[in-house]
């Protein structure tokens, strides 16, 4: 049971950052806030399934969005390509 509400609510805070993100003309900020919110789920599920690893794993994946909100450009122009460097995996 659990299991599913953290998926569901994982569902509706990206739908919820779609929506902002959206409504506010900033969608190049989605993807690295999904980013954040799929790392953070890694924290439930790793006290739900009592897996240690998942602290680890959620810990590093949500400071490698920060980081890449907090230091990369949003977008880098190379010859003539204009290239989304938030939305490059």
């Amino acid at each position: 049971m659990w299991f599913g509400i953290i998926f569901g609510l994982e569902g509706m805070l990206i739908a919820a950052a779609a929506a902002i993100c959206g409504s506010t003309n900033h969608l190049d900020l989605f993807v690295p806030v999904m980013a954040l919110i799929v790392s953070a789920h890694f924290f439930p599920l790793a006290h739900l399934f009592q897996v240690k690893i998942h602290y680890i794993s959620g810990s590093l994946l949500c400071l490698l969005s920060a980081i890449t909100l907090l230091t990369l450009p949003v977008r880098v122009t190379w010859e003539n390509h204009q290239i989304m460097v938030w939305w490059t995996p």
